[in-house]
């Protein structure tokens, strides 16, 4: 298992090293989120019975391939949309307090972005719900959210456990991968930055 984990890692310093001496390109975001998700995938001994076994009693096999498609897109999109947030608040943070210590910056920076993704994590069941009342006919209007911000659950997907259902998995890996994309993101310099 080291040397998967260590694979994660020269892999997400691959890429970091390969963005860090480019300019800013807006394809840097997706590959960088990837390459996080990769270090994070490679280092959670837990969802590997998940993947090895096909999560086979997992709700997503239960749709069609029309469903499945419409729930994946959704997914993709929502996680490309979190991580082009949390790259823009970054750089705004960078920008706006500059003279900070960077240490500072980059410890306010993290809890900033795992409320952002808390946040929008908490309210996404209510997305899914909603494309679920286009596929399943009859499904009534209703609010399924938990709170504004579930903790709890928040913590329950940050253990990436073996029984976890697949849906579980991408979000924590989501959240868990957090951490390397904004540290990354206090690694480059701004434009202009001489520090």
């Amino acid at each position: 298992m080291s040397a998967i984990v260590v694979l994660g890692i020269s892999l997400f310093v691959l890429v970091a090293v390969i963005c860090a001496r480019t300019r800013s390109r807006p394809w840097q975001i997706p590959l960088l989120m990837i390459a996080a998700f990769g270090v994070v995938a490679f280092a959670a001994a837990g969802i590997w019975d998940g993947v090895s076994g096909g999560y086979p009693g997992d709700s997503f096999w239960t749709l069609d391939l029309t469903g499945r498609i419409g729930v994946s897109a959704i997914s993709i999109l929502g996680l490309l949309i979190i991580f082009a947030v949390l790259a823009w608040k970054t750089q705004l943070i960078r920008r706006v307090l500059y003279t900070a210590p960077r240490p500072a910056l980059w410890l306010g920076d993290i809890v900033l972005s795992v409320l952002i993704f808390g946040l929008i994590f908490s309210a996404s069941p209510q997305v899914f719900y909603l494309f679920y009342q286009q596929i399943f006919a009859g499904l009534p209007d209703q609010i399924v959210l938990r709170s504004i911000l579930d903790v709890n659950r928040m913590t329950e997907i940050a253990r990436l456990g073996a029984t976890q259902s697949m849906a579980d998995h991408l979000a924590g890996i989501s959240l868990w991968a957090v951490l390397p994309f904004t540290t990354w993101l206090h690694l480059r310099p701004l434009p202009g930055d001489h520090r």
